[in-house]
């Protein structure tokens, strides 16, 4: 389910991350624009600047998984060849063991929104089983 404006404010302490993404012709279809799947590249890269910005969860990979298992993406705008955008990663605090992320891709030039999406990865062990609360980590390198 995707945030609205207010629920995304209450976030404003939670850890966040941002991306410069420069869209390449590689990622576009025949009409010049960015197809859809490629927004879910950005937010891994974004997911993953958060993750490494609380120190900690990164080194952690050897004994836990991240599998994502839902996911909601809502295209307002078209991104095409030559935008550069911005791609926002909240994480939302919670205890148990997911992690959810809220995204926002904005338009660098005109700041408008292109597109909302939310994330959420449970934490396995390698070993097998799940986890039911996050591995003890820094939030803040």
């Amino acid at each position: 389910m995707l945030m609205k404006k207010n629920q995304r404010s209450q976030l404003e302490h939670d850890l966040a991350a941002e991306v410069l993404i420069d869209v390449r012709f590689s990622e576009t279809d025949l009409m010049g624009v960015v197809y859809h799947a490629n927004y879910f590249n950005w937010f891994d890269i974004a997911r993953f600047k958060v993750l490494e910005n609380m120190g900690g969860i990164l080194e952690k990979r050897n004994e836990v998984e991240m599998p994502v298992v839902k996911v909601n993406c809502e295209y307002l705008k078209p991104a095409k060849f030559g935008d550069q955008l911005i791609v926002r990663a909240v994480l939302e605090k919670d205890s148990v063991a997911k992690f959810t992320f809220h995204f926002t891709v904005k338009n660098k030039k005109n700041r408008r929104i292109i597109a909302r999406a939310t994330t959420v990865s449970v934490l396995n062990k390698k070993t097998g089983g799940l986890l039911l609360r996050r591995p003890e980590v820094s939030e803040q390198r």
